[in-house]
C-alpha cells in the first residue's frame, strides 16, 4: 500500500476531504481516505502540501484523427463549406500525419492538459488505434457514414466483422446515415451495455436538408454524388424518433445546440443525453443553445477535434461552458465531466470520482486555498480557476515527500 496526503481532495462534486491520506493499492485503486492518526504506525505518508487533487475530467466526444488539420483557414460561417474543406484536406492534404499518428498526438495533448478519459469517434481507418497516454484512457467507437440505403446491410456487416468487441458505435448524422442503417444500429444497441452516439441538431443546414431536401448541405451531398434521404422529417428529433422509437437511455446526441427547448425536452423524454462541445460552438460562432431554457441538466461535454477547435483541453471546455450557461453551478459542471460522465457510460462503479473503490485517475492542481466543495467547483469552472499541473496521475514514490 501507498499512503499519500495532498492538502485537500475533491472526492465528488459535493465532498471535499481536507488533510486526509489516500490509501492506494498496487493496482492504483483507492482503498480509503484516512485521517493521519488512523493510518498504520508503519505507514510512510508521502506529503503533497501544496496540491489539491481532483478526479481527472472526462470528455465524451472527440475526433482524434484531425490533429494537424489546418482549420484556422477554413470557412466557418457555412457548415457545408467547412465540411468540403475538411473532406478535401483528408484526400489531398500534403504532408498530413497518418490517422494513427494524429490520433495519438491528440491523445497526448489531452493527457498533457489533465484529461482522464476521452470517448472518440473514429471516422477514418487507423484512428481507433489511439492508446492510453499518460493518465488518459482512450475509448474509440467506429463511426458509420453511409447515406445509400442499398449499402446499409453491407456497411453493417463490415461493422459486425471488424468491431465485434466494441461496446458502442458512432452514427455520423441523420443526413449521412440512411434510416435503414440507423435502424440496424439502434436494434444492436438495444442490448444491455451497448451505446450509440450521433451528431444531432448541430446546425441549421441539417434541419433544412431533413425538412426540405434543400440548403448548402443538400447541395454538397448532391455534388459529391451522395443520396439524400427518401423521406422528410420536420426536425432531427423527429428523425431520431422514427429510426429509434421509445426510450433510448444509452444514446448520446452530440452537439444538439441548434435544437429548440421543446425538442430538447423531447430528447430528455427519450432519455437521450446531449454532449455539447463548447470549443467547436465557439469556432463556428453558433447561436446560444437552449439547454437552460429547456430545463435540462448541464450537458455532458466533449472537445470534438482540431478540425473545429483551437485546442484539446478539458479545462477550456469546462470554462467555456460555464461562461455560455451561467445558471448552472460549478458543481453542475464538475459533475458533468466527472460523476455524470462516468455514469452515462455505466463506468461509475470504477471511474469518475476519487471515492474508495475507484481507480485513482487524478488531476493534481495547485492548491487555491478553497475548503468548501462548491467554492472549489466554482473555481474549476471559472476562467480564474487553478491550472492543472504538468502531469496527471499518481506521483511516483519520492522520499523527498515522505514525512
Amino acid at each position: 500500500m501507498r499512503y499519500l496526503r495532498p492538502a485537500a481532495a475533491l472526492l465528488q462534486p459535493s465532498e471535499l476531504a481536507v488533510g486526509r491520506v489516500l490509501v492506494l493499492d498496487e493496482k492504483e485503486c483507492i482503498q480509503a481516505w484516512l485521517e493521519p492518526e488512523d493510518c498504520p504506525s508503519s505507514a510512510e505518508i508521502e506529503e503533497y502540501p501544496d496540491e489539491v487533487w481532483v478526479a481527472a475530467p472526462r470528455l465524451l466526444h472527440a475526433h482524434l484523427e484531425s490533429y494537424d488539420a489546418p482549420s484556422s483557414s477554413w470557412p466557418r460561417s457555412n457548415f457545408a463549406a467547412w465540411a468540403e474543406a475538411l473532406l478535401g484536406w483528408r484526400v489531398t492534404g500534403e504532408g498530413r500525419m497518418s490517422t494513427a499518428e494524429a490520433a495519438q498526438a491528440s491523445a497526448r495533448e489531452l493527457a498533457s492538459q489533465g484529461c482522464g478519459f476521452v470517448l472518440a469517434s473514429a471516422s477514418e481507418p487507423g484512428a481507433q488505434h489511439a492508446k492510453e497516454e499518460g493518465g488518459l484512457a482512450v475509448e474509440s467507437w467506429p463511426e458509420l457514414f453511409e447515406p445509400d440505403p442499398a449499402q446499409a446491410q453491407a456497411c453493417w456487416d463490415r461493422f459486425c466483422e471488424d468491431f465485434s468487441e466494441a461496446r458502442g458505435l458512432a452514427l455520423h448524422a441523420p443526413f449521412s446515415v440512411s434510416p435503414e442503417l440507423a435502424r440496424l444500429a439502434f436494434a444492436w444497441a438495444a442490448e444491455p451495455g451497448r451505446f450509440v452516439s450521433i451528431h444531432l441538431g448541430e446546425h441549421a443546414d441539417e434541419r433544412a436538408l431533413l425538412r426540405d431536401h434543400a440548403g448548402p448541405l443538400a447541395d454538397l451531398l448532391r455534388a459529391r454524388g451522395r443520396d439524400l434521404p427518401r423521406q422528410r422529417w420536420s426536425s432531427p428529433v423527429e428523425w431520431l424518433e422514427d429510426v429509434a422509437p421509445g426510450p433510448r437511455p444509452r444514446v448520446f446526441a452530440v452537439h444538439a445546440g441548434e435544437l429548440d427547448s421543446a425538442e430538447l425536452r423531447a430528447l430528455q423524454d427519450k432519455q437521450v443525453q446531449p454532449i455539447f462541445c463548447p470549443g467547436t460552438h465557439r469556432y463556428f460562432a453558433r447561436p446560444q443553445p437552449q439547454f437552460e431554457a429547456a430545463g435540462l441538466a448541464a450537458p455532458l461535454l466533449g472537445c470534438d477535434s482540431r478540425a473545429s477547435n483551437a485546442e484539446l483541453n478539458p479545462w477550456a471546455e469546462l470554462r467555456e461552458a460555464a461562461e455560455l450557461f451561467p445558471s448552472y453551478s460549478g458543481q453542475d459542471w464538475w459533475a458533468a465531466v466527472t460523476t455524470r460522465a462516468a455514469a452515462a457510460l455505466q463506468d461509475d462503479a470504477t471511474e469518475g470520482s476519487l471515492a474508495p473503490g475507484r481507480r485513482a485517475r487524478i488531476a493534481r492542481l495547485p492548491d487555491p486555498g478553497l475548503r468548501q466543495p462548491a467554492a472549489l467547483c466554482d473555481s474549476l469552472a471559472s476562467a480564474e480557476g487553478p491550472i492543472p499541473l504538468a502531469s496527471t496521475g499518481i506521483p511516483a514514490p519520492s522520499h523527498a515527500h515522505r514525512r
